[in-house]
């Protein structure tokens, strides 16, 4: 069964990960797989807004304001990136009116930044 994403559900972003911008994207390297993923400028405003806990309902109001976007399609869009970035671990979210974590790990995020040396390798790959 499928969990539920809804206004009230609260989502973070996990630990153990660095990320940074990269012109309108943001790249994320997750220490634990070695693995890195690209969000586009959309998916960098949610990853900026979700370093500290925020609600779904917060995080589509941002998402509406910035970009023009018809609210359902805005809604479809954020749910399916946070079942992304939830199913790659990136994310942990709760559902706010129980207090349970739905997906993800336990521990809120620690925004790590990237060392240069770190940060060029990314820019060589995203080339």
């Amino acid at each position: 069964m499928e969990n539920v994403i809804s206004d009230p559900s609260v989502v973070v972003a996990t630990k153990d990960h660095y990320s940074c911008p990269l012109g309108d994207d943001t790249i994320i390297l997750d220490v634990r797989a070695g693995l890195y993923f690209s969000v586009d400028n959309v998916g960098a405003l949610v990853w900026q807004l979700i370093q500290e806990p925020k609600s779904v309902k917060e995080i589509r109001e941002a998402i509406l304001e910035t970009f023009e976007v018809a609210p359902e399609v805005c809604e479809r869009d954020l749910v399916a990136l946070l079942r992304e970035l939830a199913a790659k671990n990136l994310i942990e979210i709760r559902d706010a009116a129980a207090g349970v974590a739905l997906t993800g790990g336990p521990e809120l995020n620690r925004h790590l930044p990237i060392p240069k040396s770190d940060i060029s390798a990314l820019e060589q790959i995203q080339q």
